[in-house]
């Protein structure tokens, strides 16, 4: 059996992480198959298999049921033929995180793991990513910090830790430590577009984010998506936006779901400020039908996805509709208690509110969601076009206006 565990851990390990292409979890399936198909009761595999079988669900590139299947059997064999291993405990984990989607529940077993296991990085990265998805964000930054003194060569390490520091708006210290890590690693292209966030929603300065973007080369990653749409929008460079949602590996990344539909809103909002009304609303009624004759996952990939219908819905003046969808995934992400993405899906209805007319209840989400500090950038607000509708009331700019706004180079 050691052949097939050095094929596919060459292969995967271990930077073992979504890096949303998906042949690279085929490829390894392939091998995780064949090793099981020659010792079905080998432990290690049906625990890895567990992982493959949840980012394919969790990258979107299948959410069938069968899929689904498939991944409670390998938990199920994990534990059969491994009982209580640090290997299985964390396939358990695995499980719980991508599957069900119960990030407190995830974190109990990979603590578990870790415990049985405490020399293992792996185990102790997969912690600390439960640990903030669930909202234990100093216990998180911890443990990445100490999987990066025992693997300080783990770029990927630093980039979960990076991302972390800025989701709950350290940004001067998330600058210091990604500005040290680019020097250390200047081939990783997540590090870089994690620079390009900061100098966004930190900073307010587009001057700089648009000059590193211009040095990297497209990849089919959340990252990349993330710093490829937006720059443009916060630039106000319409057809730019546009532009961005025809880059071959962003249109890749949206035929997995909890991408799908992604484009409509802000492609159609771009398309509508160039004057392209038509063609506005197509994307937007395509947005909108593509994600509701979209058969429900039943985890927070459909959150995503009503996160993107939602605002196309409020373009169309669907408002009812539009904060339906919205209550929607706010409700799918809390369910799981989702610490990460609950305040995206809220920010999002405070969106669909305002474009409602509905300004005093928009204001008080933006308020709570500026008090919890998880997320919310007031560079964004202040940037993005989106909420030019919303720039006639005082009270808005009063709460948007960036602390930081004289050091801006914008």
């Amino acid at each position: 059996m050691g052949i097939f565990r050095v094929e596919f851990e060459c292969f995967f390990q271990p930077d073992f992480g979504p890096d949303y292409v998906q042949d690279h979890y085929i490829e390894a399936e392939v091998w995780l198959k064949k090793a099981l198909e020659l010792d079905p009761e080998y432990a290690h595999a049906w625990a890895l298999m567990v992982a493959i079988h949840g980012e394919a669900t969790w990258i979107g590139y299948d959410s069938s049921p069968e899929r689904f299947a498939a991944a409670k059997e390998a938990v199920e064999n994990a534990r059969i033929f491994g009982p209580g291993s640090s290997e299985t405990l964390a396939a358990e984990g695995e499980y719980l995180y991508r599957i069900e989607n119960n990030y407190a529940a995830s974190v109990d077993k990979f603590q578990a793991a870790h415990e049985l296991a405490p020399g293992n990085a792996h185990i102790l990265e997969r912690l600390a990513v439960a640990q903030r998805r669930a909202g234990m964000f100093d216990d998180a930054i911890a443990n990445f910090k100490k999987v990066m003194e025992t693997d300080p060569e783990n770029s990927s390490t630093a980039t979960l830790l990076t991302d972390t520091i800025t989701t709950i708006g350290r940004f001067e210290e998330a600058t210091l430590l990604v500005d040290q890590w680019i020097r250390k690693f200047p081939d990783a292209r997540d590090l870089r577009a994690q620079r390009i966030v900061i100098y966004m929603y930190g900073d307010g300065d587009l001057v700089s984010a648009r000059a590193l973007y211009d040095s990297l080369s497209p990849w089919p990653g959340n990252q990349f998506f993330v710093v490829a749409t937006e720059l443009p929008m916060m630039e106000r460079n319409y057809q730019g936006v546009i532009d961005a949602f025809e880059i071959p590996e962003i249109v890749e990344l949206l035929q997995n779901r909890g991408y799908m539909g992604g484009d409509g809103w802000p492609a159609g909002f771009a398309q509508r400020m160039l004057g392209n009304e038509d063609a506005a609303v197509a994307r937007f009624d395509a947005a909108i039908d593509l994600i509701a004759n979209a058969a429900r996952s039943g985890t927070n990939t459909d959150g995503f996805e009503f996160m993107f219908q939602a605002p196309a819905l409020a373009s169309r003046g669907r408002f009812d509709e539009a904060i339906a969808a919205a209550d929607r995934a706010v409700e799918i992400m809390q369910s799981g208690g989702d610490a990460i993405f609950t305040p995206d899906a809220r920010f999002t209805r405070a969106l669909v509110l305002g474009m409602a007319g509905k300004r005093d209840e928009s204001l008080a989400e933006l308020e709570d969601l500026f008090e919890q500090g998880v997320d919310i950038s007031r560079w964004q607000l202040y940037l993005d076009p989106n909420w030019d509708f919303f720039r006639d009331d005082e009270r808005f700019n009063e709460l948007v206006r960036p602390l930081n706004l004289k050091k801006s180079q914008r």
